[in-house]
């Protein structure tokens, strides 16, 4: 799978609501993800413990 052909899978797959499944298939277990003020956050456990 190229890189657009993953974009797109996300982008569809967020857009049709599996928001959390597309994040399960395309991000890293080590995916590293900080907003603005806040501090990084640490592994997919974590930044999905955030999001929900």
């Amino acid at each position: 799978m190229t890189h657009l052909e993953k974009v797109k899978d996300l982008y569809q797959m967020i857009t049709t609501g599996q928001v959390m499944e597309g994040f399960e298939k395309h991000y890293h277990q080590n995916v590293v993800m900080q907003e603005v003020s806040e501090a990084p956050r640490n592994g997919k456990d974590a930044n999905i413990s955030k999001t929900l």
